[in-house]
């Protein structure tokens, strides 16, 4: 189970504020991809997506693409569905640690703005825990 980011950087410039690229997510010899979107919206959607399917079904609007993501678990494993392509995975703890080791490289490959960029929020709630106390 893996789930690889490929960066589209003009003039290979990390730039926050328009975070394009490509995800793969795969398992075995089956795989999904994501091509030319936004990387803050498409991730903060999938762990919105991930998140709320605890309690079912859900689909959830990905900001400034035409898609959505469907995300449903079935026993130990889940569905997930992007445009055209769907992806049946076998292990939901195993997508869960591949969602937050990719949430990590993508908020790790912004050295600037990325806590300007309100899209990246749920992406950092999902990978930084809770405050204990104040």
């Amino acid at each position: 189970m893996s789930i690889n980011i490929v960066f589209s950087f003009a003039f290979n410039e990390a730039k926050a504020d328009e975070p394009l690229g490509c995800v793969l997510i795969a398992e075995d010899d089956k795989c999904l991809h994501a091509t030319n979107v936004y990387l803050d919206s498409f991730f903060s959607a999938l762990v919105a997506a991930f998140a709320q399917s605890e309690k079912g079904p859900v689909t959830i609007d990905v900001p400034v693409e035409r898609e959505a993501i469907h995300m449903e678990r079935k026993g130990l494993g889940l569905t997930l569905t992007f445009a055209e392509g769907s992806l049946t995975l076998s292990d939901v703890g195993a997508f869960a640690q591949a969602l937050k080791s990719a949430c990590i490289k993508l908020i790790s490959s912004f050295p600037e703005g990325v806590e300007n960029n309100s899209e990246f929020d749920p992406v950092r709630a999902f990978i930084e825990p809770p405050s204990v106390g104040t």
